[in-house]
């Protein structure tokens, strides 16, 4: 693919995201021009990390080489923290430091593209949406990629996502970035809190079960339970679809056996019920609307789940 009207490409930031972009960009064979970071020890670490014949030109922030600076005309990927990205100085620092840069891009999940505004004649917005684990280099092929800014903007912002492989889509508005990082942060976050509880419930049901067994059974159900969900979509189905369990079967007793276990068993911390009354209200609503269950079957569940205040979820009132 011609990453013509896009490169050269500059990386501003030295965490994860940094990381990945800036070996994403090795591998297109366009290697950044230049990394920047808050300090020199950082964005000399991730340039010597880079497989490149030529080492990167590597300098803190407030420390850029003026000549180099103004020579720079492409793209800037502005890969920093969200505290960073709202520093008071943080965009006049961008604009000094690439004062002809054509395109500013950040990838903050929640964060609108206005934050850098100024930064660029065009900014952008760009999250992809998948976890970026530390000392890892994450591929960027075949994830899905958050774009918001101006339309000029985000048209770049298609082919730069396409360039490395992404698949972008655009969001409504600014207003909606919180709402899609929530939605981001509660499917990643709610497999690895569940993970976390089911191993801490695996240790009250078996004690002699080693910690890494224990972790590897709770992550080997979460990995196919996560294969379920991609299955169901990529036969358009809803992700409820995949569901398992008692209350996608609307086993009654079973549910009812599991809440006496979590309530009256020794070494069962009080959280763990509540974990489970939390994760099984919101699957009964996910069930019911997927047609896994009968209106009746729903609303006993609500009943028997409903000891746990603030559990109620939008679903409840579809199924008075």
């Amino acid at each position: 693919m011609s990453h013509q009207g896009l490169g050269p490409f500059a990386v501003v930031g030295s965490g994860p995201v940094a990381v990945s972009f800036s070996h994403a960009l090795v591998e297109l064979g366009t290697p950044p021009l230049l990394i920047a970071s808050r300090t020199l020890r950082n964005a000399e670490l991730l340039a010597r990390g880079l497989p490149t014949p030529i080492p990167v030109p590597a300098v803190a922030l407030d420390d850029c080489p003026v000549a180099l600076a103004n020579d720079f005309s492409g793209t800037v990927l502005v890969l920093v923290s969200d505290m960073a990205l709202t520093q008071n100085d943080f965009v006049n620092r961008l604009a000094t430091i690439f004062p002809n840069a054509s395109l500013a891009v950040h990838a903050s999940g929640s964060l609108p593209s206005s934050c850098i505004a100024g930064s660029a004649p065009a900014i952008l917005s760009m999250h992809p949406a998948v976890p970026f684990p530390p000392e890892v280099v994450t591929s960027l092929h075949d994830v899905v990629t958050a774009l918001e800014g101006e339309d000029e903007a985000v048209s770049r912002g298609h082919d730069l996502a396409h360039m490395f492989g992404m698949s972008p889509f655009v969001l409504k508005d600014a207003s909606s970035k919180p709402l899609y990082h929530a939605a981001c942060c509660m499917s990643v976050n709610g497999a690895a809190v569940g993970v976390s509880a089911a191993c801490d419930l695996l240790r009250v049901a078996a004690p002699s079960m080693h910690a890494s067994l224990r972790a590897r059974l709770a992550k080997n159900l979460a990995c196919r339970g996560a294969t379920a969900v991609e299955r169901a979509v990529a036969r358009d189905r809803a992700p409820g679809a995949a569901l398992t369990g008692p209350v996608s079967r609307g086993d009654r007793k079973t549910v009812s056996v599991h809440l006496h276990a979590l309530s009256s068993s020794r070494g069962c911390d009080k959280y763990l019920l509540e974990s489970y009354r939390r994760i099984s209200h919101v699957g009964i609503g996910t069930a019911w609307r997927a047609g896994r269950i009968d209106r009746a079957t729903a609303l006993f569940f609500k009943h028997l789940l409903s000891e746990e205040e603030g559990s109620s979820t939008p679903q409840d009132a579809e199924m008075k």
